[in-house]
């Protein structure tokens, strides 16, 4: 007898565990694990011919001379190529088209003025380097994107996708 009612406790309580999380009469959700993580893979959305210009005359260490930006674009789909210096830039724009020029935050006044109004299909996307929320503010009035590092691959990407959506 005692057997029986140890069982059916176990089983009772079996039960009830089961069902402590089932949801109310009338929701209308799917309810998953509660550790599952829906992640988007780092896919371009619409890949972008992008140019990364380095200044050699700067001597500010730069989220541009990383190698692993230029991997993460390209598994991303993208198609980035570098250029050193103004004649880098020039020779690099002349010989190519490009979406996107990712240009140092220090020096896009410098390839403002060396392009100027040559290449209106290219959109210059800066990239500043731990600045304060005010400072990136205003560099957002200015040119609407703007890249802020560190960053994590996704939100690289994301800015990526953003500079080629915008007008």
């Amino acid at each position: 007898m005692k057997k029986t009612f140890c069982l059916i406790g176990l089983a009772l309580f079996v039960c009830v565990l089961s069902f402590s999380n089932a949801p109310a009469c009338g929701d209308k959700f799917i309810v998953g694990p509660s550790g599952a993580r829906l992640e988007q893979p780092n896919v371009a959305s619409i890949p972008a011919r992008i140019l990364i210009y380095r200044d050699v005359t700067s001597d500010t260490t730069s989220a541009l001379r990383d190698p692993q930006l230029i991997a993460a674009l390209k598994d991303a789909g993208h198609t980035p190529v570098t250029a050193e210096g103004m004649e880098g830039l020039e020779s690099s724009v002349k010989g190519g088209k490009f979406d996107l020029i990712l240009v140092d935050y220090a020096s896009v006044q410098k390839v403002r003025d060396e392009l100027g109004t040559s290449t209106p299909h290219m959109r210059l996307v800066p990239v500043l380097d731990r600045t304060s929320r005010h400072f990136l503010s205003e560099a957002k009035k200015e040119f609407t994107v703007v890249m802020n590092v560190p960053a994590t691959v996704s939100s690289v990407l994301s800015t990526i996708n953003k500079a080629m959506t915008v007008h």
